[in-house]
């Protein structure tokens, strides 16, 4: 596979992701993608238009002691995360739909 970089040395391993040369351009960019949402310190999540979990980061995931399993597939609202307080899950509700309207919405 090149990946326009042929001076990289493989395989490449960052935690558990590893980038190997007989990847292919998509499992590439899959794993390029999961490295960087690993190393983000704040909640970073990836959701479909509905609002289902389909990635988040290892920080969000170690902090409420979850793994990827756990949570993938459950619509983001109803997540550990959320069920702080019924607010703060409406408020997500919301968040999506406004979303699924083309709506910019401003999550602080």
């Amino acid at each position: 596979m090149s990946t326009g970089n042929s001076t990289a040395d493989y395989p490449i391993k960052v935690r558990s992701t590893e980038i190997v040369a007989t990847d292919r351009p998509h499992q590439y960019r899959e794993k390029l993608a999961r490295i960087a949402l690993d190393e983000l310190y704040q909640f970073a999540a990836v959701l479909d238009a509905g609002g289902t979990l389909l990635e988040v980061n290892r920080a969000a995931l170690e902090g409420g002691g979850l793994t990827l399993k756990d949570v993938e597939g459950m619509p983001c609202w109803e997540c550990f995360w959320s069920g702080v307080s019924a607010e703060i899950m409406e408020a997500l509700r919301s968040w999506v739909t406004r979303s699924l309207r083309l709506e910019n919405c401003k999550v602080i």
